[in-house]
C-alpha cells in the first residue's frame, strides 16, 4: 500500500469527478473516521464525492488499477463500524449523488439516486401525494436511501410494509470491477424499472443487505403508493409481556391497517411512566399508527384491533401523546436523544414477534449480570421494539455519555460491554441487520463454515483484487 502514488491517483480522481469533489487535506479526512456509534477507521487518504454512475465506474477502474481499497459512505448514521475506512485508501461520499430520477404513475414506481437522504426524499414524494411503504430509519434526517437498502433497516411504516429491502424493485449497482448492471426488470434494456421478481434470480437480494460489500448501489426503484387521507393513534397497555408479545404477533399477522408498531417493554415502560402517568400499572405498552383512505375504513379497523388487544387483556389507554410523540415524530425523537443523551450504541435485534417477551426477558437478565460497568457507563432506558411484517426488532436505548468519548480505557471498556451485549442477543437467537466491523465478526461467529464460504467465494467472485470495502466483514483472502 506504501507503494501508491496518491498525489498522481488523485489527480486522476480529479480528472474523473472535478477537482472541487476530490479532498485530501487532513480537517477534511477527520470528519470521515467515525460514523454515529464508536467504532473508528483511519482517516482516508482522499475522499471522493462522485455525481454519476458513470464517474463511480470509472473510480473503481482505477482502483483496480492502482489495487487501493474503495470504501463507500452515505449519511454516516450507522453504529456498527461502517462508511468508515480500515485501510489506506478512498472513501466515495455518496451524498452528491441524490434526487428523484423518475416517478413512474403507469408502474406505480419512483427510482431515486442512492444518496438521496430520507427526509428530503419523503417531502419531494408527500408534495405529490405520494409515499413509498417503508419511510426511513430512525435516523432518516441523515441516513440515504442507498444505506438503508444496505443494511435493510426497519422504521418509518415498517408494520405493514416491512423493511429497507422490502419495498425495492431493482437496482442500479457498479460492481467492484466497474462494471454497470441493473437487476430486476430493468436487468431487460427494452423494460421499466417495474417489477423485481422477473428475468431469473432475484438479484436485486444479493445486493440488499451487503453493506456494499459486493457493488456500489446507484440507483433504488421503491413500489409507491398514495399518501392516506386519515390516520389515527392509539395506546394499549398489557399487565404482562407476555400477553402483549401475543397481541403484537396476532396484529402482525391479520396485517392490517396499522402503519407503524412499537412497544416497549417492562424495564423501559417503568422509566416512561415516571412522566408518562397513565402508563403506570402496566407491564407493557403498546403503541400504533393507523392509515387507511377514509375515516370509516380506520373505524372499521380500530374494531378489530380493539377485539385482539383485548383478547389478550390490552387495555385501550385514556391518551395517545405518545404514540403521536414516537411514531408521528419518530425522526425528531431518535435524532435528539442520539444528540443529548450521548453516542448510541444501541444496534436493533430482530426476533421472532412471539418471541420478544422471551428475548427482553434474557437480556436484562444479562444487564443484571454486568450491572455495575453498566450503570457506570451507559444512560439506558430500557428496549423499545419497532414491528416489522412478521418481525419484531428491539433496540437498546444503549447511550454513552460524551465525556467518556475522550477517555480510552472507559472506550475499551465500553467497547467489551457492547461486544458482549450482542453476543449475548445473537446467542438468544436475535439478528442482526447491522453487520459494520464492529458488529460482523459477532454475526460470522454464528455461521456454519458452508455459509461463510459461500460468502467468501460469492465476494471473490463479484470483487477479484478485494477492492470494495475491505476488512468491513471478516472474509479476507
Amino acid at each position: 500500500m506504501s507503494s501508491i502514488d496518491f498525489n498522481a491517483l488523485s489527480d486522476f480522481l480529479k480528472g474523473i469527478v472535478g477537482d472541487e469533489y476530490v479532498f485530501s487535506d487532513e480537517a477534511a479526512m477527520l470528519a470521515y473516521v467515525r460514523e454515529a456509534g464508536l467504532i473508528e477507521g483511519i482517516p482516508p487518504r482522499l475522499v471522493v464525492k462522485p455525481g454519476s454512475t458513470e464517474e463511480i465506474a470509472k473510480v473503481l477502474r482505477l482502483a483496480n488499477e492502482y489495487k487501493v481499497p474503495v470504501y463507500v459512505r452515505g449519511g454516516g448514521s450507522s453504529y456498527s463500524g461502517a462508511g468508515i475506512c480500515f485501510k489506506q485508501g478512498i472513501l466515495l461520499d455518496m451524498t452528491r449523488l441524490k434526487g428523484i430520477i423518475e416517478v413512474n404513475e403507469d408502474s406505480n414506481t419512483v427510482q431515486v439516486w442512492a444518496g438521496t437522504g430520507w427526509t428530503a426524499f419523503n417531502y419531494e414524494l408527500k408534495k405529490r401525494g405520494l409515499m413509498t411503504g417503508f419511510r426511513g430509519p430512525a435516523s432518516s434526517y441523515t441516513a440515504t436511501v442507498g444505506g438503508s437498502s444496505s443494511v435493510c433497516s426497519i422504521g418509518l411504516g415498517s408494520a405493514k410494509y416491512g423493511g429497507g429491502g422490502d419495498q425495492v424493485l431493482g437496482l442500479e449497482v457498479v460492481l467492484p470491477t466497474g462494471i454497470v448492471i441493473n437487476t430486476g426488470s430493468c436487468a431487460s434494456e427494452r423494460a421499466e424499472p417495474f417489477m423485481r421478481y422477473v428475468l431469473g434470480p432475484d438479484l436485486t437480494g444479493l445486493f440488499l443487505g451487503d453493506h456494499g460489500m459486493l457493488g456500489v448501489k446507484t440507483k433504488v426503484t421503491f413500489r409507491l403508493y398514495p399518501l392516506p387521507s386519515y390516520e389515527e393513534y392509539a395506546e394499549y397497555g398489557f399487565k404482562t409481556e407476555a400477553n402483549a408479545a401475543k397481541a403484537i404477533n396476532e396484529l402482525l399477522r391479520r396485517n392490517i391497517c396499522i402503519s407503524d408498531l412499537m412497544a416497549f417493554e417492562k424495564f423501559a415502560t417503568e422509566v416512561r411512566a415516571k412522566k408518562v402517568t397513565y402508563w403506570q400499572g402496566y407491564e407493557a405498552i403498546v403503541i400504533l399508527k393507523m392509515e387507511a383512505e377514509d375515516k370509516a375504513a380506520i373505524d372499521a379497523q380500530k374494531n378489530v384491533i380493539r377485539n385482539v388487544l383485548s383478547k389478550y387483556n390490552g387495555v385501550e389507554l385514556p391518551e395517545n401523546k405518545m404514540a403521536k410523540t414516537m411514531i408521528g415524530g419518530f425522526f425528531d425523537v431518535f435524532f435528539y436523544a442520539r444528540r443529548d443523551a450521548g453516542f448510541s450504541l444501541g444496534m436493533p435485534i430482530l426476533t421472532p414477534a412471539g418471541k420478544v417477551a422471551e428475548f427482553w426477558a434474557r437480556m436484562r437478565a444479562f444487564i443484571k449480570s454486568v450491572e455495575d460497568k453498566w450503570k457506570k457507563y451507559v444512560n439506558y432506558s430500557g428496549m423499545v421494539l419497532i414491528a416489522s411484517a412478521n418481525a419484531c426488532e428491539s433496540v437498546p436505548t444503549f447511550y454513552v455519555p460524551w465525556n467518556y468519548d475522550m477517555d480510552p480505557a472507559a472506550r475499551k471498556e465500553i467497547a467489551e460491554l457492547w461486544r458482549a451485549y450482542y453476543s449475548e442477543a445473537l446467542k438468544a437467537g436475535g439478528c442482526l441487520c447491522m453487520m459494520g466491523r464492529g458488529a460482523s465478526p459477532l454475526v460470522f461467529n454464528n455461521f456454519s463454515q458452508n455459509y461463510i464460504s459461500f460468502i467468501k467465494s460469492v465476494k471473490k467472485a463479484l470483487d477479484p483484487n478485494n477492492i470494495l470495502n475491505p476488512g468491513l466483514w471478516p472474509i479476507e483472502w
